[in-house]
């Protein structure tokens, strides 16, 4: 009650003790008693209003921040008659960092909420002077994403997404330890990405997989909600450019094939990418035949999630093309089970396009291929009937195909000139290459396995 009074009274003489005051408010928010909660959260809002864009420390020249600053910080005022005088800045950043660090970590969700409103407003009013601490809590963000409360994600989330695309943020180097950043062989021009994003933003995409990796529990509970509010809060192009080029260095291949599969099923199920659905469906621009190849070549880690991406893009040749392949595939239960939601994904509005192309099989002949590949692979279950049952509502193909030699027709010209450009060939290649890949590492984990179990037995027998 006092600290209330007090802040209402003297205002922005009281900043140089904003940490003390944090200290203090926000532990109470938590508190049973309704009036303590009342005015610990009016007091928490006065302070917050005090701190204005006057309190931000200036850009670096150099564009490196000095870490070593700590405390206040010191500007030069020059007086009427033209000597300089040194002030004193009031509001110490590095003070107030290390409560509201605490405080993120606070058993109560109220406490632990307010935290984080006040990273993001420090962020917005005072960028500079906060980014030059960022290092400091930046690892706290992410553990958070786990916290127990969607409220404290969400906030958690806005607080990310503002570190990532913030101004201020083109000014300073995010630390590259190797335990952050596992990936050092990745090309820096391949993590090109558009304006308004900074370096930061890729440092959270490489955590937030390094994450992914080391918590299942975290992947599978949160991980598709978490993709889909960055994709508001961020550059939904961006974010899967960019996941898709980390995961092609990732070395864990049952990882990335399991990433693959969250990130497709969320590109083409999830109302929040309809924008960048619509982009890869038409592929009508270098910027969007260029999205294509990249997720191409990380979806290629995954066969099935590869051919729901040629179908959402059209490119029906390619995947009548890919499903040939299918044949030297390893076929097992997961594999079909995968199979299986593709076909209910084709059921879905989403491609509702794609069903009405059926219609039309004179210009849409690798597409009824491709549909009757999957009819193929799957065993006579409920999506085989479903198939089935779609593929007999298809006009006579065989009618169509004889009329089409008596009139002498010709396939119309492709209304996407884009997709010249792209290397269909280079890319069955490289999906060849890359289940290669994953039947090699299958084998030598076998290998490997076969050998410890035979020096297990070697080791019991000699103690024998």
């Amino acid at each position: 009650m006092w600290l209330k009074e007090f802040v209402s009274l003297d205002g922005r003489n009281l900043l140089p003790y904003t940490a003390g005051i944090v200290n203090a408010a926000l532990p109470c928010l938590s508190l049973n008693k309704r009036d303590i909660q009342e005015a610990a959260r009016s007091l928490d809002k006065s302070l917050r209003y005090l701190i204005g864009p006057e309190d931000d420390a200036s850009p670096p020249k150099d564009n490196k921040h000095n870490q070593s600053a700590v405390g206040t910080q010191q500007t030069v005022e020059t007086s009427d008659d033209g000597r300089e005088n040194k002030k004193t800045e009031q509001l110490d950043i590095r003070s107030i960092v290390e409560v509201l660090s605490h405080q993120m970590v606070h058993n109560a969700m109220p406490t632990r909420l307010a935290a984080l409103k006040w990273i993001h407003h420090l962020l917005i009013t005072v960028p500079h002077s906060i980014f030059q601490q960022v290092e400091d809590f930046f690892s706290l963000l992410l553990k958070s994403l786990s916290d127990p409360a969607d409220e404290v994600v969400l906030r958690d989330l806005e607080v990310l997404a503002e570190i990532s695309s913030n101004t201020a943020g083109q000014y300073y180097s995010p630390k590259l330890e190797h335990d952050v950043m596992p990936y050092p062989n990745i090309p820096q021009n391949s993590l090109k990405h558009s304006g308004g994003l900074n370096r930061y933003f890729t440092k959270f995409m490489i955590s937030l997989l390094n994450l992914f990796s080391t918590d299942q529990t975290l992947l599978d509970g949160r991980g598709p909600f978490i993709i889909r509010q960055l994709c508001i809060l961020l550059n939904a192009e961006d974010i899967y450019r960019t996941l898709a080029v980390v995961l092609l260095h990732e070395e864990d291949l049952k990882f990335t094939s399991l990433m693959v599969q969250y990130l497709n099923s969320i590109l083409v199920t999830s109302t929040e990418l309809f924008e960048l659905r619509n982009q890869l469906k038409d592929l009508q621009s270098e910027e969007s035949c260029s999205l294509f190849v990249c997720l191409y070549k990380c979806w290629c880690h995954n066969p099935v999630t590869t051919v729901s991406l040629c179908f959402l893009t059209q490119t029906y040749q390619h995947t009548a093309d890919i499903l040939e392949l299918f044949g030297d595939l390893e076929i097992t239960v997961d594999f079909l089970a995968e199979i299986d939601k593709l076909v209910q994904l084709l059921e879905s509005p989403i491609f509702t396009y794609l069903r009405l192309q059926l219609l039309d099989t004179q210009h849409n002949q690798f597409l009824v291929k491709s549909l009757y590949g999957l009819l193929m692979l799957l065993p006579q279950s409920e999506a085989f009937n479903t198939l089935r049952r779609r593929l007999e509502c298809v006009p006579n193909i065989h009618f169509q195909i004889q009329n089409d030699r008596r009139t002498n027709l010709k396939l119309c010209p492709s209304s996407r000139p884009m997709l010249k450009k792209i290397n269909f060939k280079e890319l069955l290649s490289h999906f060849q290459e890359v289940q290669t890949m994953h039947k090699m590492k299958k084998r030598n984990q076998m290998i490997a396995s076969v050998s410890f179990k035979d020096n297990d037995q070697v080791k019991k027998s000699t103690k024998v």
